[in-house]
This record gives C-alpha cells, sequence and structure tokens, in this order.
C-alpha cells in the first residue's frame, strides 16, 4: 500500500500550486524574520539589563534568544486559522456536500489540500534555524536522544495544532460565523503557548493552569525539549501529555464532524 494514496496528491499539488501563486505572502512570512531577530534581540538584551538577573525563566540570555527565534521559525511552520477559515469557507458555501461524495475522508482532505505544505515549511523553517544557528554561533543540539525527542514533539506539535483549529473550524455548522471564535483562540493561545514568553516566566499558579490546558503541547514543549530544559523522564512524560492531547482532538474533531455532518444533511446540505 503506497504511504500516500493517489487521489490524495493530486491535494498535495494543489497546496503546492497554491504556495506558489501566493509566493510573495510565502516570502514575506520568512523575510520579517530578519526584523523580528533584531526586535528580540534588542528588546529582551534591554529587559535582562534592566531587571539586573543573568537568568528569566531559568534560561540566560544566549539561551533565551534561541528560545525566542526557535519558535517563532516553528510558529510560521504550523497549521493556523487558515485551518478554520478554509472549513467554515467549506461549510458555508455548500462544497462540502461534493466532497462527501468523493472517496475521501473530510480530514485527510483539509489536510493534504491545506496543510501538507507546512510540513515542509516545518523542515524549511528548521533548516534556516540550524543555518543560522552555525553561521551566529548560537545554540545547537548536539545530543541525539534530544534529536528524537524534539522530532518526536515538532510532529505531535503540528498535528495537535491541526486537528485543535479542524475542530474549531467544524464550529461553522452551527456557528453563523467563526471570526469571532478564532480571533479570541488566537490571542489566548499565544499567551498559553508560550510563543510571546517562555511559560516558565509565569508565576507558578499560571504555570499550573497553562499546564492543564492543550496550548503548551503546542509550541513550548518541543522548543524546551530543543534546549535539553526537561531531564529525559520529564520529557517522555511530557511527550505523553502531549500525544494525549493530540489524540483528543482527533478524536472530538470525528465527533464534531460527524455530528455536524448529521445536521447538514438533515437541513438538505
Amino acid at each position: 500500500m503506497r504511504l500516500i494514496e493517489a487521489k490524495y496528491l493530486s491535494l498535495i499539488r494543489i497546496s503546492f500550486k497554491r504556495v506558489n501563486e501566493f509566493k510573495f505572502d510565502f516570502l514575506m512570512r520568512y523575510l520579517e524574520i530578519p526584523m523580528y531577530l533584531i526586535i528580540v534581540y534588542f528588546l529582551w538584551k534591554l529587559i535582562f539589563r534592566f531587571s539586573g538577573k543573568t537568568e528569566l525563566g531559568g534560561m540566560e540570555f544566549s539561551r533565551f534568544f534561541v528560545y525566542m527565534v526557535l519558535a517563532r521559525f516553528i510558529f510560521i511552520s504550523f497549521p493556523f486559522t487558515e485551518t478554520s477559515e478554509e472549513i467554515e469557507e467549506i461549510i458555508k458555501s455548500g462544497q462540502l456536500t461534493a466532497i462527501i461524495t468523493r472517496p475521501v475522508t473530510f480530514q485527510k482532505y483539509v489536510f493534504f489540500k491545506l496543510n501538507f505544505n507546512t510540513l515542509v515549511d516545518g523542515l524549511l523553517s528548521i533548516g534556516l534555524f540550524l543555518l543560522m544557528s552555525f553561521v551566529m554561533g548560537w545554540y545547537i543540539l548536539d545530543d541525539l536522544v534530544y534529536w528524537l525527542l524534539f522530532g518526536a514533539s515538532f510532529v505531535l506539535a503540528i498535528c495537535l495544532n491541526y486537528f485543535f483549529y479542524f475542530s474549531i473550524g467544524l464550529l461553522s455548522f452551527w456557528a453563523d460565523e467563526i471570526f469571532g471564535i478564532t480571533q479570541a483562540v488566537r490571542s489566548i493561545r499565544m499567551f498559553f503557548s508560550g510563543e510571546l514568553i517562555p511559560l516558565t516566566m509565569f508565576p507558578s499558579t499560571l504555570l499550573t493552569v497553562a499546564s492543564l490546558l492543550p496550548f503548551k503541547y503546542m509550541l513550548f514543549n518541543p522548543v524546551y525539549l530543543y534546549l535539553k530544559k526537561y531531564p529525559v523522564p520529564e520529557a517522555l512524560h511530557q511527550l505523553g501529555l502531549q500525544l494525549i492531547w493530540t489524540v483528543f482532538f482527533m478524536i472530538f474533531s470525528k465527533i464534531l464532524y460527524q455530528k455536524g455532518l448529521a445536521w447538514y444533511n438533515s437541513y438538505g446540505g
């Protein structure tokens, strides 16, 4: 059996064709990085200086800077609100009727059409980050065990992001529009995923709350593993939690889809 069925290969080609058609948008996501690096470097250099501390969030400045850079590189490679918006468009426009008559599953259809190129983005992002780290003399992970842990966490983070936003998109079956929902979720995610600041800078109570939510496992975990901040037993524990959240949203999205499809068909969709 082929790893990717032919019926999904055409969707992959469509996905890359969209990138080719919107090259400017694709390139701008990477061209913004130099400006981001400059801002992050000087901003946090000043914060470290005025705080009078040599470490923030359990990291000295060099590791802290790598955290912020890698978090940004990983972030731009993840499935995001576009997944939810694509699903909303499919449902509201009636395209779903045509899709469900095809020999494809809806989850795979959306992923291969819209998000397969994010895997390529992810590899490009990590490759570019490592190249910059080598050129600039930044910290580079040199432990095979942690590379395997980081790789597993990175893949799980992509899957978790996808199934999470897939679930949000399915709310379009019942909501007039999901723009407000996606924007609210985006703000919460940015805060609790460690994108804005490392979660280790949170007060203990807030850090506990963040650990109970899925957002930590969408970004913070793979970055923290790359920095070897988790001992191996704790790293495996965190991977287990990340896997649980991924499976949860995978199952939850399937349940939402089945219930939404029943509602859709009952109203003549």
